[in-house]
């Protein structure tokens, strides 16, 4: 059976649930035990799995890795910090991948696997975090890894180990092998995720008397048009959610994302390794104002102990290096990084403000000098990090080269012209895509410009 057909299974079991109880409240944590209970298919039934304590195995497990282990009461978790501080563990583990293990239900050879999986990271020096239930369910093993190059090697070394698959991670995930199924969930929790999407699907479809009419794509394309909401208007949905910041509201979108890509077979292992390498994609990030406004303090208030030269090369080392120590204690600017600007989050805010930026000195040097000044002044950004060619009416040219280094902006501007499908990084190219960008904010803001429209036509730029 393929996974999309468990999927329907599954689905279709919940519907048909709550279809047949009417007055049964739909409900994310009903769902989730649900899917901690799914598992093999035999003629399109579930076969529920059994609540075996796993007790014995944690205690066993505790007494060869006294010091590396420890239980808040229902999970056993085993960590190879690999000399890393806490802190700065538990912020590796936020990009971590996550591996989910299919496990035979028999205690010993749940052992010897768990073991044998325990001491290959060790001897391989893989950073991790592992976590055993005390009870038998689908997700009753799960392993967190620092990179894809890691979840492969800890993959390839359980698809070598011999054992029954009696219990298996649930279909919502992307397999690696018949033993291992990977996901990515930062601060969140990819299964409880998946149950507040089902949640709110079951329920749109019980209100449009639609439960006899489900399926894994309909979800997915539910799923689809949901985050699209939410990502318009992160503010209105994001404590609607439950969810307390907007680091766990990127998680969010992330995941059920990532759940959509699982359903249309556009997630694949080698697009999941490029994930994985551009971890923290800037476009990804939804920022709030005041992330902003943090931000613009903590610049403004390093002006008055440095040139901005000296600000914008120290961003450039931390977005680098990570080292917080490089930020004076001195009016908080250092507590607000660590408290709200991990390295790749802070090239992310930055390069969406350079960008927004760079939109208004596009606008404000169009309408001023036309097409080819507004042309000259991208080609001497991306060719000598020059951005003195554009105007600087309404500080547009000043705000630009506050906000952000030249470097990074060209480095950001090369890269999104030809994520955004326009070839190649050629000034015409990112005239278009900088001019397609400022319509559609325009749009979005339901106005003009001083009574003037940029359209993107085939000459660009027009009055």
């Amino acid at each position: 059976m393929t996974k999309s057909e468990k999927r329907n299974v599954f689905i279709k079991y919940l519907a048909n649930m709550y279809a047949q109880n009417p007055d049964l409240e739909i409900k994310s944590d009903t769902i989730y035990y649900e899917l901690c209970k799914f598992n093999v298919i035999r003629d399109e039934k579930i076969e529920r799995i059994f609540t075996d304590s796993l007790i014995g195995v944690q205690l066993k497990l505790s007494e060869k890795y006294v010091g590396r282990c420890f239980s808040n009461g229902y999970f056993w978790v085993f960590e190879n910090r690999m000399g890393n501080d806490e802190k700065t563990f538990y912020n590796k583990l936020v990009q971590s991948v996550k591996l989910y293990v299919a496990v035979d239900s028999d205690r010993e050879s749940f052992y010897k696997l768990s073991d044998g999986i325990f001491s290959f990271m060790e001897e391989e020096n893989i950073l991790a975090q592992c976590k055993i239930a005390k009870e038998m369910r689908s997700d009753v093993l799960v392993l967190r890894v620092e990179t894809m190059e890691d979840a492969k090697k800890v993959a390839d070394y359980i698809n070598n180990f011999v054992y029954w698959l009696l219990v298996k991670p649930n279909p919502f995930l992307l397999p690696v092998n018949d033993k291992v199924s990977i996901a990515q969930d930062g601060r969140l929790s990819y299964n409880t995720t998946l149950s507040q999407l089902l949640e709110r699907y079951f329920k749109y479809k019980k209100e449009r008397q639609e439960l006899g009419n489900v399926s894994d794509v309909d979800f997915g394309n539910f799923c689809t048009e949901f985050l699209g909401r939410l990502k318009a208007n992160p503010e209105e949905h994001i404590y609607k959610l439950g969810i307390a910041n907007y680091d766990k509201f990127n998680d969010f979108l992330m995941i059920g994302k990532m759940i959509t890509e699982v359903i249309d077979g556009k997630l694949s292992l080698e697009n999941f390794k490029q994930k994985d390498e551009k971890k923290e994609n800037n476009e990804e990030f939804v920022f709030s104002r005041d992330d902003e406004d943090k931000l613009l303090y903590v610049m403004n208030s390093m002006c008055s102990y440095c040139s901005l030269e000296g600000v914008h090369k120290l961003i450039t080392i931390y977005i680098r290096t990570g080292n917080v120590r490089l930020f004076t204690r001195k009016d908080g600017i250092r507590s607000i990084i660590i408290d709200n600007f991990p390295p790749k989050r802070l090239e992310a805010l930055i390069s969406q403000m350079g960008y927004s930026a760079l939109m208004s000195a596009v606008r404000e040097t169009f309408i001023k000098y036309g097409k080819k000044q507004t042309c000259f002044a991208i080609d001497g950004l991306m060719e000598e990090n020059d951005i003195g060619r554009f105007t600087n009416t309404n500080n547009a040219r000043s705000y630009l080269g506050f906000i952000i280094p030249p470097e990074m902006l060209k480095n950001y501007v090369s890269k999104k012209v030809i994520n955004d499908g326009y070839g190649t990084d050629t000034v015409d190219f990112i005239y278009q895509m900088i001019v397609r960008d400022i319509n559609r904010k325009n749009s979005e803001d339901d106005k003009n410009l001083n009574s003037r429209h940029i359209e993107n036509s085939g000459s660009g730029l027009r009055h």
